[in-house]
């Protein structure tokens, strides 16, 4: 078999961008699969969205190394879908908590109201 050298080196070069994208897709993957099972998570799933913006935005690097560099880019596509997926769960939940916490806010006060009135009919009842 004849082999010149400046084709391993050619091949070395080649694996070793692969690999310089590789590691951002599979750290992203992790990324975006830790912040999916947290955002599943009753009353912490709102915190889903630190890890799934940082996968977002590891996954937007990498998809776009793969492409200058001709890498395959599936892990990093379902990395970006993931915690896109984790992230919007995550915001949905916090958007229904701080309404479920504005409506408790507005019965408690509710609440007051109906005791302060209470009060103020028991003590002219006992003058």
């Amino acid at each position: 078999m004849n082999s010149f050298p400046e084709d391993d080196l050619i091949l070395d070069d080649i694996s070793k961008n692969k690999k310089a994208v590789k590691a951002p897709g599979i750290f992203a993957f992790v990324l975006s699969v830790i912040s999916l099972f947290l955002s599943f998570v009753p009353c912490l799933g709102m915190y889903a969205v630190f890890p799934g913006v940082l996968a977002i935005v590891l996954a937007g690097v990498a998809y776009m190394r793969a492409k200058k560099e001709n890498a395959p880019n599936g892990l990093i596509i379902a990395a970006l879908i993931i915690s896109l997926l984790s992230s919007s769960i995550a915001v949905y939940q916090y958007i229904i908590i701080t309404n479920v916490a504005a409506k408790l806010e507005e019965g408690l006060e509710d609440i007051n109201i109906d005791i302060d009135e209470t009060d103020t009919e028991s003590e002219t009842l006992t003058e």
